[in-house]
């Protein structure tokens, strides 16, 4: 696939400053300032360092391989292409089988396979290393929106879904091992870091703490104002 403005990585690169440093300034009224001094130490972000282009439709989700070596991307246009971050940064794969739009990926965390979800309702599992898709999830029932894989512990993956369930699959298995009721459709699903919990988020405005032991919610969060759609695991 065809990439514009093609550069390495590191020629845009940033080089941190070993401190950092403010001064304060007076200003009118006897009220103080924090002022910048020095050379700027991040990029303004006017223009992209690199485009990469081939997706047919919109892209919904781009994560980096744990190593950051590559890119992996998900679209619209129901493919997940696999970039190189250095060199020509050429797209070198492009994974095909989901059959609606990807909502999201994300590799494990040794970075051998990516997790995918979609509007086909599957969450699936693919290895990176043949880019072959090795594992197909059923069980929702509508749109999946949200899936990411444990960082340690068994191989599980939790998933997110307009059917306002969320769902625990173990990639050894057949099915989900273990479904949770929301009220309303689940945005943003993801574990804790010991894997014994779930973060949800959804329509309802609510970030909600799921005890996979007790299967039920632990406590809630309130505050937002709109959909929570995001959980960074």
């Amino acid at each position: 696939m065809p990439v514009e403005n093609k550069r390495s990585m590191e020629s845009g690169a940033l080089v941190p400053l070993k401190k950092p440093r403010h001064d304060l300034v007076a200003v009118d009224k006897g009220s103080q300032a924090l002022a910048n001094s020095g050379p700027p130490r991040t990029s303004g972000l006017h223009s992209p360092i690199i485009v990469l282009n081939g997706h047919e439709g919109e892209v919904f989700c781009c994560k980096f391989h744990p190593d950051g070596q590559l890119l992996a991307s998900a679209s619209f246009d129901r493919t997940i292409f696999l970039w190189n971050v250095y060199g020509d940064c050429e797209n070198y794969a492009v994974l095909r089988g989901h059959k609606g739009a990807i909502m999201e990926l994300q590799f494990n965390t040794d970075g051998s396979n990516i997790v995918t979800c979609g509007t086909d309702k599957l969450v699936c599992l693919w290895d990176l290393e043949s880019g072959s898709r090795i594992k197909q999830m059923k069980g929702h029932t509508s749109f999946v929106n949200s899936c990411k894989a444990a960082r340690r512990g068994p191989p599980l993956v939790v998933s997110g879904s307009d059917d306002s369930t969320i769902k625990v699959w173990d990639s050894r298995r057949k099915g989900d091992i273990q479904s949770f009721q929301n009220t309303y459709q689940v945005l943003a699903v993801s574990f804790n870091d010991t894997s014994d919990q779930i973060i949800s988020g959804g329509i309802d405005n609510t970030i909600k703490i799921w005890d996979m032991r007790k299967n039920d919610v632990l406590y809630k969060m309130t505050g937002h104002m709109d959909s929570y759609n995001r959980s960074h695991s």
